[in-house]
């Protein structure tokens, strides 16, 4: 649930806030309300979004890691012998 809401925010509140503040200007011809912050915006957003693409990428990596130990320690012992007809 965290997760969704720090996505909502690093895509709407932060990047799409900052985008608009910046097309405002062009669009009004003059300076706009929160043109000046919305740098903070872009540059926060853009970090979170790195945030979580990596924690993602880690998570993904640590569950198939999970997944393969499983199957190697199936493998029979080493120290096994085995008897010639």
């Amino acid at each position: 649930m965290a997760n969704s809401f720090l996505w909502w925010y690093a895509l709407g509140a932060g990047l799409l806030n900052g985008f608009s503040h910046f097309v405002f200007p062009i669009i009004k011809g003059g300076c706009f309300p929160g043109l000046y912050t919305a740098g903070g915006h872009f540059i926060m957003s853009g970090l979170l979004i790195t945030f979580l693409v990596q924690e993602q990428s880690r998570l993904k990596a640590e569950e198939q890691a999970a997944g393969t130990q499983g199957v190697a320690g199936d493998a029979p012992a080493t120290g096994s012998t085995t008897v010639a007809p």
